[in-house]
């Protein structure tokens, strides 16, 4: 049965600051969130795949654009 997909349970708690952005980066194991354009700029680094845990924060007002360098 499917039941244990539907336990609602909370797997990663990444707070209620105002974001309009998400980028995985190409591994997969890091995200980006933030809050660009007509928001206060703010990132959060996010390693996601063992440890779930906050790796940075950092303010970057008048950012418009985010991006990976891949390469």
């Amino acid at each position: 049965m499917f039941i244990e997909y539907f336990r609602g349970e909370v797997v990663l708690d990444m707070g209620i600051d105002p974001r309009n952005t998400i980028h995985f980066n190409p591994q997969g194991n890091l995200v980006l969130l933030s809050g660009i354009g007509n928001l206060p700029g703010t990132f959060e680094l996010w390693e996601v795949k063992r440890h779930k845990k906050l790796i940075a924060n950092f303010k970057a007002i008048f950012t418009t654009h985010v991006n990976w360098l891949s390469g």
